[in-house]
C-alpha cells in the first residue's frame, strides 16, 4: 500500500491527542522544580491548541500557534521529552515528516521516563515512515510498537500495520500470517472497520503472491464487511504511495463483478481494468520503482479483455445497436 490505517484505520489524529503528562505538580513541587513547572505550563498551553486543531476551521492556525510555542520554549532552553513529543505531534499533522523523525529520534533511543509514551513514539515513528515510503525503517517500528502493547485488542491494527508494511517489502508469506492473525484479534475485540481492513490486505496479498482465486474470495468477503468499501475511503486510511489505494479498489470491483447478474457485470469489470490502469499510469512515473508493477498491468489487460467480452455481450444481446459504454470515474 501502504493502507495505514492511517491504515485503517489507525492514523494518530490531533483532536484526539491525550495527555501524557503525570499528575500536575503542586506549589511546591512547582517551587522546587521550576523548569519542571514551566516544561508543564508550556505542555498544558500545547494541550489547549490541539483541542482547538480538532475543529477544521480553526485546525491551521491551532497548530501554528502550538509549533510556535513548542519552538520558542525549546529554543529558550525548556528542553524536556514531552516537548519534544509534542512538537512532533504538531509536525505530523502538519505533514512535515522530516521533523517528525527529528523529534522522536532522541526519544525512542533514549526511552525517558512515563511522561511519554514509548508505544506511541514508536507508533507515530512507524506511521511517519510509511508516509515517506521508507517500509524498512517502518516495519522494524511497527514491531517496536508490538512489543509494548498488551495482548488486546490494541494489536489488531497495529499487527495489520505489521502486515502492510512486510507486504511493501515483498515479504508476501509474513504479511498474509500477519493479516490473518490480526483480523483473528479483530474480530475478538470487534475493532471499528478493523476486521474489514485486515480482510482488505489480506485480499491484495494474496493476489501479489499468484493466488487470485483465493484473493477475490476474500475481497468477496471484505465487500461483505464493507459495503462500498467505505472503509478503504476514510479518511482515517492514507495509502503509500497514493495509487496504492487502486489495487484494493480493482479486488472489490472485480469480486463485484462476480456476485452481480450477467447484465451488470460489464461496469465492474471496466472499473476494476480502470483502477488498475491507473495504478500502472501512476508507478510507471519516472523514478518510481514499484516492485508489482509488471503483475498491475497484467492484471489490467486481463479486466480490460473480460470487460471486453462483456460489452461485447451486451451488444449482441440488445441486436448489435449503438450502445454507449459505460464511464467510470476514480476517486481522487
Amino acid at each position: 500500500m501502504s493502507f495505514r490505517a492511517a491504515f485503517l484505520a489507525f492514523f494518530m489524529t490531533v483532536g484526539e491527542a491525550a495527555s501524557l503528562a503525570d499528575t500536575p505538580l503542586s506549589v511546591w513541587q512547582r517551587a522546587a522544580d521550576p523548569k519542571g513547572a514551566t516544561v508543564e505550563r508550556v505542555h498544558g498551553a500545547v494541550e489547549e491548541h490541539l483541542a482547538r486543531a480538532s475543529h477544521p476551521i480553526a485546525r491551521h492556525a491551532a497548530l501554528e500557534d502550538a509549533r510556535s510555542l513548542l519552538e520558542a520554549a525549546l529554543a529558550a532552553g525548556v528542553d524536556a521529552p514531552l516537548l519534544h513529543y509534542d512538537l512532533a505531534q504538531v509536525y505530523y499533522a502538519q505533514k512535515r515528516h522530516a521533523l517528525v523523525l527529528r523529534e522522536l529520534a532522541p526519544i525512542v533511543a533514549a526511552p525517558p521516563d512515563a511522561s511519554v509514551s514509548l508505544a506511541q513514539a514508536w507508533d507515530m515513528l512507524a506511521m511517519t515512515y510509511a508516509h515517506l515510503e521508507m517500509h524498512q525503517e517502518e516495519r522494524d517500528a511497527h514491531r517496536e510498537h508490538l512489543k509494548l502493547l498488551r495482548k488486546d485488542g490494541s494489536r489488531a491494527i497495529a499487527t495489520m500495520n505489521l502486515a502492510e508494511s512486510e507486504m511493501s517489502l515483498g515479504h508476501l508469506d509474513e504479511s498474509i500470517v500477519l493479516y490473518r492473525e490480526a483480523f483473528r484479534v479483530a474480530s475478538e475485540f470487534t475493532f471499528g472497520s478493523a476486521p474489514a481492513l485486515c480482510v482488505w490486505g489480506l485480499a491484495v496479498a494474496l493476489d501479489r503472491s499468484g493466488d487470485p482465486a483465493l484473493a477475490l474470495s476474500e475481497a468477496t468477503r471484505a465487500n461483505a464487511l464493507d459495503p462500498s468499501a467505505q472503509a478503504l475511503t476514510s479518511d482515517s486510511v492514507f495509502f503509500a504511495p497514493a495509487y496504492e489505494r487502486n489495487w484494493y479498489l480493482a479486488l472489490s470491483a472485480e469480486a463485484t463483478a462476480r456476485s452481480v447478474p450477467e447484465a451488470q457485470q460489464e461496469r465492474y469489470l471496466v472499473a476494476a481494468g480502470a483502477y488498475f490502469r491507473d495504478y500502472v499510469t501512476k508507478a510507471s512515473e519516472k523514478g518510481r520503482k514499484d516492485r508489482w508493477l509488471e503483475l498491475a498491468k497484467k492484471r489490467a489487460e486481463h479486466l480490460e479483455k473480460l470487460a471486453a467480452r462483456a460489452i461485447a455481450a451486451r451488444i449482441k444481446r440488445s441486436g448489435g445497436g449503438r450502445i454507449v459504454g459505460p464511464r467510470i470515474q476514480l476517486p481522487r
